[in-house]
């Protein structure tokens, strides 16, 4: 199930991270997931 709201405070048993280093300043992407299997994919430059 996917969550809506990257809301998942420190519940996290799960992060994978992205980046992209060919962009400037690099591309970065985060996959959390709590210990209620929810996942938000956050992305930190739309905050």
């Amino acid at each position: 199930m996917l969550s809506t709201a990257p809301d998942l405070g420190n519940n996290w048993k799960f992060t994978e991270v992205w980046v992209y280093p060919t962009s400037v300043p690099p591309y970065v992407l985060m996959l959390l997931g709590d210990d209620k299997s929810n996942f938000c994919i956050f992305d930190p430059n739309e905050g």
